[in-house]
């Protein structure tokens, strides 16, 4: 199925607004972000998740804001929060889910859409993405084992981010 027999003319409607929120990030000329990445929520996501109902999500529109530095996710923050009408904050750097994931998600509406921004550091953003390989693998052999090592990396790679972070501010002084 695609995008636009899933969606229908919602689909060029998801579309605008991607590219609109895109073009604002670029032109915000915000020095610390490094890198974005972006999407719809693919049909067979959405199917896997929810079934037909999509109208129940609010990460159709997703867009992955990365920064080298903790202190820059709060940067973006504030800059989404002055650029956009912000609906709801999860953050998950203050507050990390059970299996270790740190992150901060921002969810904002624009366009009558909900788009999902999920701002990260380079290092959050590597064990989060292998994470998410591994966590949809099924019938893991020794899996309890597995999520604990996983956890035991998301630990290490917040304290790397703290010593980074640290390294910086003692440098800019």
């Amino acid at each position: 199925m695609t995008y636009k027999e899933f969606y229908g003319t919602d689909y060029d409607k998801f579309k605008k607004v991607l590219d609109s929120v895109l073009n604002t990030i670029e032109l915000s000329s915000l020095a610390c972000i490094q890198y974005t990445t972006s999407r719809i929520k693919s049909p067979e996501s959405v199917l896997k998740k929810i079934g037909n109902d999509y109208a129940l999500l609010h990460d159709i529109i997703g867009i992955r804001i990365i920064c080298s530095f903790v202190d820059e996710i709060y940067e973006v923050k504030d800059w989404i929060n002055s650029s956009f009408e912000v609906v709801q904050v999860r953050d998950y750097l203050r507050h990390p889910k059970p299996s270790g994931y740190r992150s901060l998600h921002v969810i904002i509406k624009v366009d009558g859409c909900l788009v999902e921004i999920q701002v990260r550091t380079i290092a959050l953003d590597f064990w989060a993405n292998l994470e998410h390989q591994i966590h949809y693998k099924k019938d893991i052999e020794d899996e309890k084992l597995i999520r604990s090592e996983l956890k035991r990396c998301a630990d290490e790679i917040a304290s790397l981010d703290l010593s980074f972070q640290t390294i910086k501010d003692r440098i800019e002084g």
